[in-house]
């Protein structure tokens, strides 16, 4: 089994999005994805774990709030990007939840890249609900 990787990602604060600009995770502890993958996403500020054990390319145009610090993290953006299969899409919105989300491999967590941009071209899209 290879060791895991660790990627910390981009703290956003200046300004720091405000409610309704992007789609936002925001769990009540860290981390707020999990998978059985090799990467763990780590907070840009603080450098707990936000997304532990995940795959490399399965998380885009979502920020994660920070449980321990409240920083705001910034994945990567899919813009110009071409989601093949499903998705999960995740609307402009934030998303409060009280424990780890589970994240599959095979379906990549894409956020709306600012309002009224729509779901990406997919083959089926999986819609979170508010």
């Amino acid at each position: 089994m290879s060791e895991r990787q660790k990627r910390r990602l981009l703290v956003v604060d200046d300004p720091a999005p405000e409610d309704g600009e992007r789609a936002v995770f925001k769990a009540d502890v860290n981390p707020a994805l999990k998978g059985s993958g090799e990467l763990d996403l780590e907070c840009g500020s603080c450098g707990a774990v936000l997304a532990q054990s995940i795959w490399p390319y399965v998380v885009y145009d979502v920020g994660l709030i920070c449980a321990d610090c409240g920083a705001f993290n910034d994945t990567p953006s899919a813009v110009g990007g071409m989601a093949l299969g499903p998705v999960l899409y995740v609307p402009v919105g934030t998303y409060i939840f009280p424990a780890s989300l589970s994240v599959r491999k095979d379906v990549p967590i894409i956020g709306e890249a600012f309002p009224g941009a729509g779901p990406p071209a997919a083959g089926s899209l999986v819609e979170l609900p508010h």
